[in-house]
This record gives structure tokens, sequence and C-alpha cells, in this order.
């Protein structure tokens, strides 16, 4: 019998679902309800792939998803006066290249707490990739729980409303929080998660998260 049983309610699962997978309706309706309950916003717009994340009883508490850069434009650079490479190369002087860059977003939980271990075990992912840099818009409270994870968050612009163009989705007061576009490290980042393994063994585990990624075949975007 484990001394240290998993909290019933902590990520034990997580699952990459593309636009034809049968689950994904599920997970949509998860991500608006929560979008609906904390920024009384009614959501119609989700990246390709999407990620769910379910507790010991099966149960979904934590959903995100995320697209590559180089497949399409992505959301958040409706937000931008340039495309994503290029504000990334005239904020940091950086020079990546679009097929290295991937936006995360539509991030709910049920909890504020669970979102870590979902930052953990995607960053994971990413670094096996050799993605270069994730691009998040995220709200002060996600950018908190970043932080707590000793992440460095690279602010790029503010998230304004009138921005954007297209859409079904009502926002609710989702913009009233003064929701930021931001770049993180992914190299850097894994470096920062796995130290922290290292030195904090009570943390989540880096390089063997206590949740691993059930990979749908038809859900995972090619990276070259």
């Amino acid at each position: 019998m484990s001394l240290n049983p998993p909290r019933i309610n902590q990520p034990t699962s997580l699952s990459l679902h593309d636009q034809a997978c049968a689950a994904r309706p599920g997970i949509e309706a998860f991500i608006r309800e929560r979008f609906r309950v904390v920024h009384a916003a009614d959501i119609h717009d989700f990246l390709p792939t999407l990620v769910s994340c379910r507790n010991a009883r099966g149960e979904l508490v934590a959903a995100a998803g995320f697209q590559l850069a180089a497949e399409a434009s992505l959301f958040l650079e409706t937000y931008l006066d340039t495309p994503i490479e290029h504000c990334l190369a005239d904020r940091l002087t950086v020079m990546p290249t679009r097929d290295r860059i991937v936006e995360v977003g539509n991030l709910a939980t049920l909890k504020p707490g669970q979102v870590r271990q979902l930052i953990v075990t995607l960053a994971a992912w990413f670094d096996r990739r050799q993605l270069e840099w994730a691009v998040l818009t995220l709200t002060p409270t996600l950018i908190n729980s970043f932080r707590r994870l000793g992440l460095e968050l690279h602010p790029l612009a503010p998230a304004r409303q009138e921005r954007l163009s297209h859409g079904s989705s009502r926002w609710g007061h989702y913009y009233d929080q003064k929701p930021m576009v931001v770049a993180v490290s992914i190299p850097v980042g894994a470096a920062c998660l796995r130290c922290q393994t290292v030195t904090h063994p009570t943390h989540a585990t880096y390089e063997r998260p206590t949740i691993a990624i059930t990979e749908n075949a038809h859900a995972l975007p090619s990276v070259r």
C-alpha cells in the first residue's frame, strides 16, 4: 500500500485529441464550461490539438490546446503587429523559425493548482520534439502559476479584445483581467523544471512525469 497515495483530484493521465477525435466534443465542453464559470464567457474558438487531463477516477480535471506555428497562423497573432517569429526576433533578439514555435491556449482547470502538472508534462513533451518557444495568452492568475514553477515569461504584447476580427466566441469579462501574450523558452524552461526535480524531490517529476501522454496517432502534429 502506498504511503503517499495520489490525491483523488490530481491529474494521473493525459491524452491528445485532434479535430476528428470522438472524445473532442467533451473536452471542448469542459473548456467552454470553465470559461463560463471563471470569465462569464461563451467560447467557440479552440486550438487544433486539445490535451485532456484526468484524475484517478477518470474525471476530467484540466485541459488545454496547442497549435504549431508552421501549420497555420496562430490565434494570438491577432494581437500582434507582426508574425510571431518577427515579434520574438524584435523583443528577444532571437531568430526562431515557425516550425520551432508552438501556441498553447484554451487552458482550463477545475482548480488552479491542477494547471501546474499539465505545464510540467507538456514542457517535457515539447522539449523532446525539439520545439524552442511556447507562446501563450495568459491572465494574471495563470502568469502566477507559471512563475511559481520558476519559468521565465517574456511579455510580447497586451491581448486586446478590439484586435479580434474572427470567431463567434463571447468573452465575458476575460479581457477585463488584461491578459498578456508571453513567450517561454522551452529548452530553458525544461532545464528549470528538471533542476526543480533534483533539488525538490517532492515536486512533480519532470524526467518521468507522474502523468504520461497517451498519444492518439491522428492527433500528433508533425514536427520536423
